[in-house]
């Protein structure tokens, strides 16, 4: 056997001194996740929400900027758009819900 790959035999004197000493409580593997843990974990959730929500929001906004943008000068008359109104109106309508102001 390799000397350096053996965990060293600590004797029964080490085991005796350390067992009667009291456990530390929530320092155990598979204890109840503490209020904080929970408060940690919950904000994250959010977070992670609220950023989805905003990136979701950003890219139906830039897909109808491109939408918009890709049609005819014809077109955008016919639906009583400028081109130079596109971006306004567009986040006018996302900010409202999707009815236009």
């Amino acid at each position: 056997m390799n000397p350096y790959c053996e965990l060293p035999n600590l004797g029964s004197s080490f085991q005796q001194t350390h067992a009667g000493q009291p456990k530390r409580p929530g320092r155990q593997i598979g204890a109840i996740p503490s209020i904080g843990a929970l408060r940690l974990v919950n904000g994250l959730k959010s977070a992670v929400r609220r950023s989805a929500g905003v990136i979701s929001r950003w890219r139906q906004r830039r897909t109808a900027i491109r939408e918009l943008q890709a049609l005819s000068d014809h077109h955008l008359t016919d639906i009583g758009l400028d081109r130079s109104q596109i971006v306004t109106t567009v986040e006018e309508i996302i900010e409202t819900g999707g009815r236009p102001a």
